[in-house]
């Protein structure tokens, strides 16, 4: 899937995304468990909220300490194809740093699910 062209909406107010996004379904993170003699051992599996993450540039109107306390919030990235994916009960989970140069924030939210619409 590429995608270079999308829009994001959070509680239905677009936001100006900047560069790259990185979506997760919540899918298990697997780890090798590793035995002495350097073979493995078996797989830890460790579970994974579903997330969105990356960043945005501010604007004028932008609430930076309103986007920082989300909870319980709709995200939504649409493509210009027309694909969509809904994380839904989203939680901001970045540390809310700003940085001045080019005005940008760390966007990271994680939900209960990570939909995509057909």
């Amino acid at each position: 899937m590429r995608h270079g062209i999308f829009s994001l909406k959070l509680d239905g107010v677009e936001i100006q995304g900047k560069g790259e996004f990185t979506l997760n379904p919540g899918v298990p993170k697997n780890t090798a468990i590793m035995a002495t003699n350097s073979k493995v051992a078996g797989t830890a599996s460790e579970p994974q909220p579903p997330t969105i993450k990356g960043a945005m540039t501010i604007q004028d109107d932008t609430d930076i300490a309103l986007i920082a306390q989300t909870k319980d919030a709709t995200f939504m990235v649409q493509f210009d194809d027309g694909q969509t994916w809904i994380l839904t009960n989203a939680t901001y989970m970045e540390d809310g740093d700003l940085k001045t140069n080019e005005g940008e924030f760390q966007l990271g939210f994680y939900g209960t699910n990570l939909t995509e619409l057909i």
